[in-house]
């Protein structure tokens, strides 16, 4: 079968070590890839990991990134996410973590 959706959490390399050599090896589109926090949260320089040249990589090998973060979510707010070609639905109930961000408006 073919890997269709993927969904990582936040950036720490150990989410997503293994991604970059199957993402180089597939000769198809993953049709969505779901990424917990923000764009700037996973291709931040001051993050620990290597998640700038995974994104890259995502690509390259993806119809769509889908960056999801916490103010996505506020007020029970969810998201609905179909999986197999529609076979089967998934619900998001949560965003991730936003670090840089939360950074940011506590300084404003």
């Amino acid at each position: 079968g073919k890997v269709s959706t993927i969904f990582l959490t936040h950036p720490d390399e150990d989410h997503y070590n293994y991604l970059p050599y199957f993402v180089k090896n597939i000769k198809y589109k993953i049709q969505n890839i779901y990424l917990g926090g923000s764009k700037e949260f996973w291709n931040s320089r001051k993050s620990k990991s290597k998640s700038k040249e995974f994104i890259n990589e995502l690509k390259k090998s993806s119809n769509s990134l889908n960056y999801k973060t916490v103010f996505m979510f506020g007020n029970g707010n969810t998201q609905k996410v179909n999986l197999c070609e529609g076979l089967m639905t998934m619900e998001i109930i949560y965003g991730g973590h936003n670090r840089l961000v939360r950074l940011q408006t506590s300084i404003d």
